[in-house]
């Protein structure tokens, strides 16, 4: 009876890893964030979410994802902000204002794959890429790069819940970065 106990808390550890998913992320701070307590305003000027992968531009459901995913990274940019002593304007600024751009560049890459053959391969991948600069002198104050990795998962994996992990660790390390600064 303890050997089907076992099994069972096996099958349930394959059954988890497998619903759940096979990714990665990781953050490499290319910039750390240093003096940040001058600046009053803030300017996102860029917030990019593409596909290059072949078919992303004749693909209307990832048109429409890659669109949502865009909102999404713009609100936690403005949830960033709102949360900080910083102020949100609409025109690049030259007193005291940091300019931030956002690149999130999304592998869809194949669900059917990732969940009929696994081990990598139909993988899909978001690299995101956030960038924050003096106005003023164009400086790079802070540069982080995260990549995430979907190797698996339920029903291939969800790139979706991906990116949204991915954009969530990154303004977990730049407001880090930031307070530390």
């Amino acid at each position: 009876m303890k050997y089907l106990s076992n099994l069972g808390k096996l099958s349930l550890i394959i059954f988890t890893t497998f619903l759940f998913g096979c990714s990665s992320l990781k953050i490499n701070t290319e910039v750390e964030a240093s003096n940040f307590d001058r600046y009053e305003n803030v300017y996102i000027r860029n917030v990019e979410v593409y596909s290059n992968e072949r078919n992303a531009a004749k693909n209307d459901a990832l048109q429409e994802r890659i669109s949502e995913w865009k909102q999404f990274a713009r609100e936690q940019l403005d949830t960033y902000v709102n949360s900080s002593d910083l102020t949100l304007v609409n025109a690049k600024n030259r007193n005291e204002t940091l300019i931030i751009d956002m690149d999130v560049e999304v592998v869809y890459g194949n669900r059917f794959l990732r969940w009929f053959v696994g081990f990598g391969a139909g993988r899909g991948k978001v690299d995101t890429v956030l960038t924050v600069y003096d106005a003023k002198t164009n400086k790079i104050k802070f540069k982080a790069v995260a990549d995430s990795d979907l190797k698996g998962g339920n029903a291939g994996g969800d790139v979706g819940k991906l990116l949204q992990h991915n954009i969530r660790h990154l303004m977990k390390e730049y407001r880090n970065s930031v307070a530390s600064s």
